[in-house]
């Protein structure tokens, strides 16, 4: 473990991200390209986590004025609450899971990519 930055070292002089470094800072100055896709596809997962925070907040108003909440997006939509249907940083629309929660498109690569909510909740930049 290096104690300068709490990241564990992983051979080769390299080391896992900084938590305390925003991982924007880690996309734009990076020339590792791996470094740079791991950034990017992190922050497409806060951005998308972020999204569906604000849609379970909508989606909580239309519980409110209906007495039942959103079973899809178009919903919201409808009920004046959104412009149109919302799209990931991928461009999949968001959907309604069977918790009545907002998540990811099944279709959406990010999707596939995405880490445990767990692990994105405990990320602070």
């Amino acid at each position: 473990m290096d104690e300068s930055n709490g990241s564990e070292n992983r051979g080769g002089g390299r080391f896992a991200f900084d938590l305390d470094v925003p991982l924007e800072r880690y996309y734009e100055s990076s020339s590792d390209p791996m470094i740079k896709e791991n950034a990017l596809q992190r922050l497409k997962l806060l951005k998308a986590q972020e999204d569906c925070m604000r849609l379970d907040a909508l989606a909580d108003q239309y519980a409110k004025r209906n007495g039942r909440r959103p079973a899809r997006m178009t919903d919201l939509v409808q009920a004046g609450l959104l412009r149109g249907v919302p799209a990931d940083p991928e461009g999949f629309a968001y959907v309604f899971g069977e918790d009545g929660k907002a998540e990811l498109n099944l279709d959406s690569p990010s999707w596939s990519n995405r880490c445990s909510s767990s692990a994105l909740t405990s990320y602070s930049p």
